[in-house]
């Protein structure tokens, strides 16, 4: 591969290793919501805490990255819901 192919390459490159972090990313969302409603909240945490930082890597269009960052701001949500809703419980639950 000569120098030219080698530049022309680099871009597709990049933008399947992009393709491939926004895959993971909205996995990691996934998981986080999944372990919120099983109440593993350290877990979830450090999920939401993978998928923010695989989309600050990647490169996503704007319309994706908007709505990837929305899913990411609702998953951040329920983390905060489940877990206060189980410190709630907990504290009632004690009375």
């Amino acid at each position: 591969m000569n120098g030219r192919q080698a530049r022309s390459s680099l871009p597709d490159l990049r933008e399947k290793t992009d393709r491939q972090l926004i895959v993971l990313a909205t996995r990691e969302i996934e998981r986080a919501l999944d372990l919120a409603g099983r109440r593993a909240f350290a877990e979830a945490e450090a999920m939401y805490v993978q998928a923010k930082t695989l989309l600050d890597v990647a490169r996503a269009p704007d319309g994706e990255r908007c709505e990837i960052e929305a899913r990411l701001n609702r998953t951040r949500a329920a983390i905060e819901r489940a877990r206060s809703a189980a410190r709630t419980f907990t504290q009632s639950a004690s009375c």
